[in-house]
């Protein structure tokens, strides 16, 4: 039990994770955002009467030095894949990265003249990992996506990594769909 412990302060401190296997590691990057979600609500609930709705992501700090990634980045996929959860045509994937630590996702699809955007939406939390030099997103189902960074600061989806990092990971795409290729998401200018 105190293995896992140790690779938490050791992700939070930012120091080398020493002495930690696979699934502890796994731990640690899941106890993080959970960590920081659960310190967030009890700021936010002292005081009050009843406690609020739980939140799907809570804001987190992100470093100074990690700012540069913030911005928009946008990938066209085809509703073939079914990641995208489309009928036809191609969907505009976008990714917002913001400074509080905050992804937000959404699925546009032009051809379809209404959608529900309890699928389409989502908010999730964000972080640079630099010792793998990519884009942490933990979505709110537990779900980590991995994003490596080209030499302009574009986003090019691990799906390797994606389907195999996190026991949530494994477990999530046994019964749903893979993105089917590593899409490059373009950052806006």
């Amino acid at each position: 039990m105190a293995k896992p412990y140790i690779c938490v302060v050791s992700v939070l401190s930012g120091m080398l994770l020493l002495g930690c296997d696979g699934s502890q590691l796994e731990q640690a990057a899941g106890q993080k955002y959970t960590e920081q979600a659960e310190t967030k609500r009890l700021t936010e609930v002292a005081g009050q009467a009843t406690a609020p709705m739980q939140t799907v992501a809570t804001e987190h700090h992100i470093p100074e030095n990690h700012l540069s990634y913030v911005g928009r980045y946008t990938t066209q996929i085809s509703c073939e894949d079914k990641f995208v959860m489309c009928e036809r045509g191609t969907v505009d994937y976008i990714l917002t990265l913001l400074p509080d630590g905050t992804a937000h996702r959404i699925f546009v699809n032009a051809g379809q003249i209404s959608y529900d955007n309890e699928k389409k939406y989502r908010k999730d939390l964000w972080f640079y990992d630099e010792e793998a030099h990519q884009i942490v997103v933990a979505r709110a189902s537990g779900v980590i996506f991995y994003y490596n960074i080209d030499q302009d600061h574009n986003l090019i989806m691990d799906k390797n990594k994606i389907s195999i990092a996190t026991e949530n990971n494994r477990e999530y795409f046994k019964t749903n769909p893979l993105p089917s290729q590593n899409y490059h998401l373009i950052r806006a200018s």
